[in-house]
């Protein structure tokens, strides 16, 4: 009989990204109005005030105000005050065709978008890359948005990424295969555009994917500290911050003065039984919300849970401790009974007269586009 053929392990998690300075223009990563953005460092604001200005540029667009809205479109653009503890993440220093203007930005986003609906639901899944970051040491348990896109858009075969996806291919190309010949130096620029928007596109999918996945991971603020001249330099041996200069609103008025990010930063992974009561909790509120004929986006984070919920109504298992709490929080019999009449009032069930009625109506539908046609 064939020998199976033992699946390659995954790659080393990737490092964590050491103190850096913020230049003018460096990419950011910034919560801001309860969701994770992207934009360019401009500076800071005018004292007494000590927030730092960025440049956001949303696929949703911004109001004039910084809050994120319809009006602008995927073109828009302004600057934000934000305080130090809302920075998420730096990208890295120096990388060619980096984004620093709306323009820029829409084509990324687009790209993006059109990555969010060609990948397949499993990659939508962080539950594998969650399960890595909690079997290891206590300090390595955070993810960047630019390690989980390493991570996610790896290939099948090695380290169980996403794979080939329609309009998903690997950067750097194949494998053992020869360096890629162009016709012209133009062509290879814009062969290396795409794939720096490829790249940074991923970086912007990871997020999204990270900074809604709020039940088994949870944000890091970084930790800020502002720097003059040299200090800057020696931010990582933790010398005095001399006193910061005043409002800083172009490249050149920053001078020698630097905000210099040390530590923290990213997504930590959340301890096992953290991350069962999250899921309980967020269970508990999308079911409630069912109950009241709201539209429910369930999070896959909630999925694991709602089938044993679903095999304790079919009688197949006695329901778990957790739908037993469930069912309790409902005022319902911790039985196959109760388990069925909570998918029933969230509408996730329907009772067989519901059934031949929606039946019907769809025979009635396609005879009438049939006699139609």
């Amino acid at each position: 009989p064939a020998r199976a053929t033992a699946r390659p392990p995954p790659p080393p998690l990737p490092p964590l990204p050491g103190p850096v300075a913020l230049e003018w223009g460096s990419v950011v990563e910034v919560w801001h109005a309860d969701e994770l953005h992207v934009g360019n460092f401009r500076g800071r604001a005018a004292p007494p005030s000590r927030a730092l200005l960025v440049e956001l540029a949303s696929a949703a667009g911004v109001d004039p105000n910084g809050q994120v809205g319809q009006g602008g479109g995927g073109d828009a653009a302004v600057v934000v005050k934000v305080d130090a503890g809302q920075l998420v993440g730096v990208w890295p220093l120096g990388e060619a065709h980096t984004p620093t203007d709306p323009a820029a930005w829409a084509q990324i986003h687009r790209r993006a978008a059109s990555l969010l609906s060609d990948l397949p639901p499993h990659a939508l899944d962080l539950n594998p890359l969650w399960q890595r970051l909690v079997s290891a040491p206590a300090k390595r348990r955070v993810i960047t948005p630019t390690g989980a896109a390493e991570v996610l858009f790896t290939p099948v075969g090695r380290s169980g990424g996403v794979g080939r996806v329609r309009g998903v291919t690997p950067i750097g190309g194949t494998s053992g295969a020869p360096p890629p010949r162009y016709r012209s130096p133009a062509e290879a620029a814009k062969v290396a555009e795409a794939a720096a928007v490829e790249g940074f596109a991923r970086r912007v999918v990871a997020g999204k994917l990270l900074a809604e996945e709020r039940i088994m991971f949870r944000r890091q603020p970084l930790t800020v500290e502002e720097r003059v001249g040299g200090e800057a330099a020696a931010a990582a041996a933790g010398e005095g911050a001399a006193e910061a200069p005043g409002a800083v609103s172009s490249a050149a008025g920053m001078g020698e003065w630097r905000p210099v990010l040390t530590g923290g930063g990213g997504f930590r992974a959340l301890q096992r039984a953290q991350v069962a009561v999250r899921a309980q909790l967020s269970l508990f509120e999308s079911l409630a919300a069912a109950r009241r004929g709201e539209a429910i986006t369930w999070a896959v984070s909630e999925l694991p849970l709602l089938a044993e919920l679903e095999m304790a109504a079919l009688g197949i298992s006695p329901p778990s401790p957790p739908v037993s709490r469930l069912l309790s929080s409902f005022n319902l019999a911790d039985s196959a009974h109760g388990a069925r009449r909570l998918l029933l009032s969230a509408g996730l069930w329907v009772t067989d007269d519901e059934a031949e009625r929606a039946g019907k109506e769809r025979r009635e539908v396609a005879g009438e586009g049939t006699a139609g046609g």
